[in-house]
């Protein structure tokens, strides 16, 4: 390559990211939503400051949040650095457009125990609220208990969702285009189990499979779990044959009365190199198939533990081929989904319906935006009467209510623990993780209960 070359391509280089630049910095910033098991809905402006090359990540956060017996607006700062639980964030204050604002912190806000960081939870008044939603500029001014301050001036995106959070209400933020749910992936109860017996339950599933009459373990899964008040955490990394490790999941098992809430993030909130749900090549397959067998292994725990419930009718996705790449790819593609078979007899309701009909929303919901794996996790390990809404070959659709039938499970259960026990060399001890994602957390911060 000549000079002349030379010079022409760094023009155009430097010309294509002063344009992309323009256009990121126009771009609205995003309102990150969270609904919760008790119906509190947090909407959340955020800033993140994590340097590639640097250890320490700070998150400023505001938070407007819908509870059932109240709405308020709370910051949230939170640190992330080795050793961050031994200098505690003491204080903080913002500069607004020139004005300092000092902030008081929380009073009986919950006090998270996370992996790796620190957090504090602020009051926001009236008037510290019209300031931030007008200010054109913002800096974030952390002091820890050893006397240290960190200054960091927040990013013009999180200015526009700043802006945007007042004006936003339980009943119209879905209509926002810019909205990115923070909720786990997956979310359920399984009765009759307490998160020890499960945890072991679910590392069984993801790991051993049944060869010549034996359960032999095949896959390369580990365990980095802590436990804790709030219930008993798992996280899954995976470990492939070319001695390559990354995460899969964060699974967060929480008691309740006689069962566990299970909870599954497949770290597309927070991991850079997870992932899209049409992977190229390969690798993203791979990761597909990973993810894949965590969430089929919460649904044999519901179904061992406690049971199964019958629609009286099959789905899958609307896919051309059937080879076997293509049939895991289809477990996350969005719908709509196509009846495969179904049984009337057993579900007179069903009548009206037929092979190859579409199934178009579940409860109101348009399967265009959802996974074969949402549409299970919202039906039969759901449990309750669901609206399904069919299109048939002529173009005419119907809203039919399906009433499920329960079949509990039976039969002695297995000792998972004691299985797994013998392969205990294949996992780690219970330790920390050494990549400190700041989950579990609360985003209701003066409530209580599971968040």
């Amino acid at each position: 390559m000549n000079m002349r070359k030379c010079l022409w391509f760094v023009l155009f280089f430097v010309l294509f990211s002063i344009s992309n630049c323009a256009f990121a910095a126009e771009r609205p910033g995003k309102i990150y939503v969270h609904e919760g098991p008790d119906g509190t809905l947090s909407l959340v402006a955020r800033d993140v400051h994590d340097p590639l090359f640097n250890k320490v990540a700070v998150i400023v956060e505001l938070h407007e949040i819908i509870a059932p017996n109240k709405t308020y607006y709370a910051l949230r700062t939170c640190v992330r650095k080795a050793k961050a639980q031994e200098t505690p964030i003491v204080a903080a204050s913002l500069y607004l457009d020139g004005k300092d604002y000092n902030l008081i912190p929380l009073a009986g806000s919950r006090k998270d125990v996370l992996l790796g960081a620190t957090q504090e939870w602020f009051e926001i008044t009236d008037n510290l609220l019209a300031g931030m939603t007008n200010a054109k500029k913002i800096t974030v001014t952390i002091q820890y208990s050893n006397g240290k301050m960190r200054t960091d001036e927040v990013g013009k995106s999180f200015v526009s969702s700043l802006q945007q959070l007042p004006a936003l209400t339980k009943d119209n933020y879905q209509q926002q285009d810019n909205i990115k749910f923070l909720n786990n992936d997956y979310t359920i109860f399984i009765p009759n189990v307490k998160p020890a017996e499960l945890a072991a339950a679910l590392i069984y599933n993801v790991n051993y499979e049944p060869l010549s009459g034996k359960e032999k373990l095949q896959s390369y899964y580990y365990l980095v779990a802590k436990s804790q008040d709030y219930g008993y955490l798992a996280f899954y990394n995976d470990i492939s044959r070319l001695d390559n490790t990354y995460f899969c999941g964060w699974l967060t098992l929480q008691p309740q009365g006689d069962g566990t809430w299970v909870s599954l993030d497949l770290l597309n909130t927070y991991s850079r190199s997870w992932c899209p749900m049409e992977p190229k090549g390969d690798s993203g397959l791979m990761k597909l198939y990973r993810a894949s067998d965590l969430v089929e292994s919460i649904l044999k725990a519901y179904q061992s533990f406690y049971g199964t419930y019958d629609y009286g009718f099959n789905w899958e996705p609307v896919v051309s081929e059937k080879d076997s790449k293509n049939v895991t790819r289809s477990k996350w593609r969005l719908g709509p989904f196509s009846v495969t078979n179904m049984n009337a007899a057993s579900f007179p309701e069903l009548a009206p319906i037929g092979k190859g009909d579409i199934v178009t929303e579940i409860n109101g919901m348009p399967t265009k935006n959802m996974n074969y794996f949402d549409t299970l996790f919202k039906t039969v390990y759901f449990g309750g009467p669901v609206t399904f809404t069919m299109r048939d070959a002529a173009g005419n659709q119907k809203a039919i209510l399906v009433h499920p039938k329960f079949t509990p499970a039976e039969g002695e259960r297995k000792n998972y623990g004691e299985i797994i026990a013998k392969d205990s060399r294949q996992f780690t001890k219970l330790k920390e993780s050494d990549n400190p994602f700041d989950i579990p957390m609360s985003y209701n911060p003066l409530g209580s209960g599971l968040q």
